[in-house]
């Protein structure tokens, strides 16, 4: 193992030196004039011009307009005096050396402790592999301060900041990963990544709850990136935390199919799902569905019936949905796992539901006023549950 982390010291001074060489040795390049760049900025934008002229962006008044604005542009810059040659003469960028020197093995670091082998951090003190895990902690701890201040100078550099939120993640700074991420939020938006670094942060802040809000973050996670191992594995301790073991199971199922067989996570998440125990035969509802009788009169020609099933107790997002002309009713439907809406959010992850029936007059998945509506009694989720709905409402 120590042969491994020479050889990767090796590679990052390698990468090192030719990241950073650039930067600190003054190229040996021509010396680029002032005349020289203004008469190419000019060519390129007269170049644009015609462009958006032929392509009938610009009209050609418009056009003639512009070319002459820009080529009084071109004079007034050619007349100017003092032209400075070594304004452009390509000078060393030792502040950006510096603080390459100082990202790039941070980031290198920061990725392989969270990508790398989980069992480092588990071997017996004695181990190469983890007293070198420890050294690369503490150069993450020595320069944390650096990446504060630069987060701190720099308050629009996003990827500054999720790093350093990474950095109090891998130091077990539980609490100040949470406070950094919530000010992230509004502007990391629904980016997978963030949400679930953010979790992760809440979770171990909340002493490893993943409950709440935490699960929250891995939903929304899930519903744009559904193959996240991270958000898999993490939503699968939570539902586990949940009670919900058929959740647990769907969840690390899926992240089998994602894994590489030979990945050693797969065997740890094979384990898991042995310890779960089988899973029991497949969810469904058949549902029938029917009007009251005092509404018949006000069903819609031509409308749309939806049928859709809502967990008890848990998220309002649908656990399978199904549609059908107005003029099928009476109806029978089948509600089952093909319908879950996303990945962990099935039939089986929830013991009682309630089914709901709608008719929609103009067709739409959303409630509106007007519409008919019947729901069920909470019923409990077991293959080929029977469940009968009236439409007896109307929603207001």
């Amino acid at each position: 193992m120590i042969t491994f982390w020479i050889v990767a010291g090796l590679m990052l001074l390698a990468a090192l030196a030719l990241l950073l060489r650039p930067l600190l040795v003054r190229p040996v390049l021509p010396t680029l004039r002032q005349r020289d760049a203004n008469i190419a900025v000019y060519r390129r934008r007269l170049a644009e011009l015609e462009v958006d002229n032929q392509a009938g962006l610009l009209d050609d008044a418009t056009f003639a307009e512009a070319k002459v604005e820009l080529e009084r542009q071109l004079l007034g810059d050619l007349g100017e005096e003092g032209e400075s040659e070594s304004a452009l003469r390509p000078r060393p960028a030792r502040a950006a050396a510096l603080g390459g020197a100082l990202v790039v093995p941070l980031a290198a670091i920061l990725l392989y402790l969270q990508l790398g082998s989980p069992a480092a951090v588990t071997a017996p003190q004695t181990d190469p592999a983890l007293l070198q895990a420890q050294q690369q902690l503490a150069f993450i701890e020595q320069h944390l301060s650096d990446l504060e201040a630069r987060v701190r100078q720099q308050p629009d550099d996003l990827e500054a900041a999720l790093m350093l939120g990474r950095a109090y993640l891998v130091l077990q700074r539980f609490d100040a990963a949470a406070e950094l991420y919530a000010q992230l939020e509004p502007r990391a938006g629904e980016d997978p990544v963030f949400l679930v670094d953010y979790a992760e942060a809440l979770g171990y802040a909340q002493g490893g709850n993943l409950l709440g809000r935490p699960s929250e973050l891995l939903q929304r996670a899930l519903t744009v990136e559904p193959d996240s191992p991270k958000a898999l594995w993490l939503a699968g301790i939570a539902a586990m935390q949940a009670e919900q073991p058929s959740q647990a199971r769907r969840y690390w199922q899926t992240l089998l199919r994602v894994l590489p067989p030979d990945n050693p996570a797969a065997e740890q998440v094979r384990q898991l799902l042995q310890e779960i125990g089988p899973a029991p035969a497949a969810a469904s509802l058949q549902v029938q569905v029917e009007v009251a009788p005092e509404l018949a009169g006000q069903v819609p020609v031509g409308s749309t019936v939806f049928v859709l099933a809502r967990p008890v107790d848990g998220p309002r997002t649908p656990l399978a949905v199904v549609r059908h002309p107005v003029e099928e009713l009476p109806l029978q439907v089948v509600l089952d796992e093909s319908m879950a809406m996303a990945p962990g959010l099935g039939l089986d992850a929830f013991t009682q539901v309630v089914v709901e029936a709608r008719i929609s007059r103009a067709g739409e998945a959303a409630r509106q006023t007007g519409d008919l509506i019947g729901y069920s009694q909470p019923v409990a989720v077991a293959a080929g549950s029977v469940v009968r709905v009236v439409i007896d409402a109307v929603v207001e």
